[in-house]
């Protein structure tokens, strides 16, 4: 439920600004179509390129230039999310380690390949929102939580950082 939040919170403040819009990103491309089945291969193309790169999960490329922006995290990110929660809370009650070749199946055929190749969903090409609002929201619904990150005392015995994270 956090982690939802938190997606929801970034789409917002990404969408706020246009330098951030996959929907921009998928314009430009689509801008060299010159008919219905170019449509389709530069907006497969785009979205692949800012996603998982390849066409194979198992590419040595994969999430090579993923992009953080708005429409990818709840249209992208948080579906890889859910079916990774689902894969860990399945393997947490069966007292069995993570297939990783279940994982990686389920997250190419529920997220990723519908995010290239079957989604036709149309992304905003302008700005939604006052970034510095948004942000100031933002702060104001989690400063309370950062307060709560501390970092440990120097000491001779340990070199380096830990977070201690304590959720409200």
């Amino acid at each position: 439920a956090i982690l939802v939040d938190i997606l929801g919170d970034t789409e917002s403040i990404l969408a706020s600004d246009r330098r951030f819009l996959l929907g921009n990103w998928i314009r430009d491309a689509l801008q060299f179509a010159q008919g219905e089945e170019d449509i389709h291969f530069y907006n497969f193309n785009a979205k692949l390129q800012v996603s998982i790169w390849g066409n194979n999960y198992t590419l040595p490329l994969y999430d090579y230039a993923n992009k953080f922006w708005s429409g990818m995290i709840q249209e992208y990110y948080a579906k890889r999310w859910y079916v990774f929660f689902d894969i860990v809370l399945k393997s947490l009650v069966d007292g069995v380690p993570i297939d990783k070749k279940v994982l990686n199946e389920r997250l190419f055929l529920e997220a990723e390949l519908p995010f290239f190749m079957l989604e036709t969903k149309t992304y905003p090409t302008t700005e939604q929102g006052d970034s510095i609002l948004i942000a100031r929201q933002l702060f104001n619904k989690y400063h309370l939580s950062l307060n709560d990150i501390h970092s440990p005392k120097k000491s001779s015995a340990k070199k380096g950082y830990s977070l201690k994270h304590r959720v409200h």
